[in-house]
């Protein structure tokens, strides 16, 4: 039971992070400075990544961290992409089109954050 516990967190933040991708673009209202909205995925994408890491620390070992962190990264590229896909019918875009340019992004902001 402990071990479902500690999947809340993830659970919590992933549901944000699509219920934000379901609100139109003027939904939340950033200052105008360059780059504020690539802010704002590292720090959803980040809270996502420590949050799954989070959930996995019982599994944790000294011998497998590296294998964690892969599981992590590819958890979040997942996510990203899903989000992509559930973004396209939002927005009216293409998922190839939307997939391509953020799936770069999200790559790189999970690696970051772990």
């Amino acid at each position: 039971m402990n071990l479902y516990v500690r999947f809340i967190p993830m659970v919590c933040i992933m549901g944000i992070i699509f219920y934000l991708s379901h609100q139109p673009g003027d939904f939340v209202q950033f200052h105008q400075f360059p780059g504020i909205d690539k802010l704002a995925h590292v720090m959803a994408y980040g809270c996502l990544a420590a949050a799954f890491l989070y959930s996995l620390q019982p599994f944790t070992h000294s011998n497998n961290r590296s294998v964690i962190a892969i599981i992590v990264i590819l958890f979040c590229i997942s996510w990203g992409m899903s989000d992509e896909f559930h973004q396209s019918f939002m927005n009216q875009d293409s998922f190839f089109v939307c997939l391509s340019f953020q799936y770069y992004d999200n790559s790189v902001k999970s690696f970051y954050s772990t």
